[in-house]
């Protein structure tokens, strides 16, 4: 149950369980990221051009507008380009109906306090609907980001179908300039998946006794499977996933398969590179395994999405809450340019639970801050149209250069890429920009921070406690089948304890980072998750022989250099 406990912040129990839960947030650390240089060009690209092309145009108001649509080719990242065309497509129609709402606020001049309460509903809707869809970042950050700035635009209602219509075909171009990708490396994502898989397990080779290896090295070879089977030309790239399955069933199984592991870096680095990718010989078993092996199917999240007690709810109603709280607050305090707090306070919620809020709010008040000092060099520079649109350019490859691993550096290049397409359209003092961007930014990071801390979900615990018990449950079923010799069981229960062991994990990520009055029996869990993971492991065998009854035809092998 999701509810508002402003009781709750004077009770000394709840402060401890929070200082429990929250970090000290790493400010600019970066780590590496598959082909994050690529896919920084391809956004820059994306956005780089119809900016220009406004930018020749003598067009500054179109200039302003085309990068939203543009942002679209943020979505999906890593994804199989089957899949990514849909989500990259739900993200492209989300980004112009924001873009319609926002120019419709303006155009109709509706005041600010209607307008706040406009984008709040729009900010829950789109954070639900990317969760629900698994879009990954930038999830609806880009959607509040659209709405907001349209709406404090200048906006005529001549000008309100131009908005709507520069979105959606920038939205058209850096869908099609992102899915070109499939011309030149089709299998490239399938691939980066395979090679992340490879690598996780051999980690969780060099150091078994870590749980969270254990857990991303499981995470990694059913995300592999996944996009396997998205593609139908990756016969060789399923070997490859089986052999990293087979030498984690062996690791989980306590039969220290480190010397099978190190093989697994030599041939992620040949499935990294152009070229065939590497082969193995597989056994009898991996054979069987790729003809039955199918991903585990997530448990879908459209049904339980707008339940108040998932997870999907809670971040929704966090950010649609700090957007409407942060904007009033900023407008009833006369701060400039209030609608920079509402889309602090977005940015700061779109978290996976109470403390990375807190951590991504500490972000965003100081990455605003040596954004402003950069954004004030380049105004005061006083650059041409398309000097500012390099500058624009260049902030968002570093932006999607390093956004998934520190948004604290994001959030510098960030302020640098608003303030470059503020000033297309309006000329305000630097200073008094600067301090406008800082202030309302600082004071929306910590109400969005604050609403982490008022928005809580007390059944996490319950939540967690149930899926011990599913896994149990699971568990103790497979191992009977197993032992029974009712093979017919056994695909469709290591499925299912697959799926729970993946969903437990995640399910504990989430309560940590929420404040407890309930201890959450984290030994417990690592318990039955170890138990789980060495049931899979001794079930292996006789579950793809059951396979092998009813073979399925191989997938055609990859084209050169996929």
């Amino acid at each position: 149950m999701v509810y508002l406990s402003v009781p709750g912040l004077v009770r000394p129990a709840y402060w401890r369980s929070v200082a429990r839960v929250v970090r000290a947030p790493s400010l600019f650390s970066v780590r590496r990221l598959d082909h994050a240089i690529v896919a920084a060009v391809r956004v820059a690209v994306a956005v780089g051009v119809p900016l220009v092309a406004g930018v020749l145009a003598h067009r500054p108001d179109l200039a302003a507008l085309a990068p939203y649509g543009a942002f679209t080719a943020m979505y999906g990242r890593g994804q199989p380009y089957r899949r990514r065309a849909v989500t990259m497509a739900v993200a492209g129609f989300g980004v112009t109906m924001a873009m319609a709402v926002g120019a419709l606020l303006g155009a109709a001049g509706v005041s600010h306090w209607l307008a706040a309460v406009v984008i709040a509903v729009g900010t829950l809707l789109a954070t639900l609907v990317l969760d629900v869809v698994r879009s990954g970042p930038p999830g609806g950050f880009i959607i509040v980001l659209t709405m907001l700035s349209a709406s404090a635009m200048p906006m005529t209602w001549a000008q309100l179908p131009v908005a709507v219509g520069v979105t959606a075909a920038t939205a058209v171009f850096g869908w099609c300039l992102v899915m070109a990708g499939r011309l030149v490396r089709p299998l490239g994502p399938v691939r980066m998946a395979v090679a992340h898989a490879l690598e996780a397990v051999a980690r969780y080779a060099g150091t078994p006794e870590d749980t969270r290896h254990r857990h991303q090295a499981a995470a990694a070879v059913e995300h592999a499977w996944e996009a396997v089977a998205a593609e139908p030309d990756a016969d060789g790239l399923a070997a490859l996933t089986a052999r990293a399955e087979t030498v984690f069933a062996r690791l989980c199984h306590g039969q220290g398969a480190a010397g099978g592991a190190v093989e697994l870096p030599v041939l992620a680095a040949g499935v990294r590179r152009f070229g065939p990718a590497p082969t193995v010989a597989s056994t009898a078993d991996e054979r069987v395994e790729i003809l039955g092996r199918r991903p585990v199917t997530p448990p879908s999240r459209t049904s339980r999405a707008f339940r108040p007690s998932s997870p999907e709810f809670l971040r929704a109603t966090r950010s649609g809450t700090g957007v409407l709280l942060a904007y009033w607050a900023a407008l009833a305090l006369g701060l400039g340019h209030a609608y920079w707090a509402a889309l602090a306070a977005a940015a700061a919620l779109q978290a996976i639970n109470m403390a990375t809020a807190v951590q991504r709010a500490i972000h965003r008040a100081t990455g605003s801050v040596l954004g402003a000092l950069l954004a004030a060099a380049m105004l005061a520079a006083h650059l041409p149209p398309l000097g500012v649109a390099a500058v624009a350019i260049g902030a968002m490859f570093v932006i999607e250069l390093v956004g998934a691993s520190n948004y604290a550096l994001a959030i510098v290049f960030i302020t640098t890429l608003v303030s470059a397409l503020l000033s297309m359209v309006e000329r305000v003092p630097i200073e008094s920009l600067m301090v406008d961007r800082v202030v309302a930014t600082a004071f929306g990071a910590a109400v969005g921070a604050l609403c982490g801390l008022l928005v809580v979900n007390t059944r996490y615990a319950e939540l967690l406690g149930a899926a011990v018990d599913r896994c149990s449950l699971a568990q103790h079923e497979l191992t009977l089948h197993w032992a029974m010799g009712a093979t017919a069981q056994l695909r469709a229960d290591r499925n299912r304890l697959r799926a729970d062991l993946l969903a437990l994990r995640d399910i504990l990520d989430l309560a940590s980072g929420e404040p407890s009055h309930v201890d959450l029996s984290v030994e417990r869990v690592l318990t039955v998750e170890r138990h789980g993971y060495q049931a899979l492991a001794r079930t292996a065998a006789r579950a793809v022989l059951f396979t092998a009854a009813a073979p399925r035809p191989l997938p055609r092998r990859p084209p050169p250099g996929g």
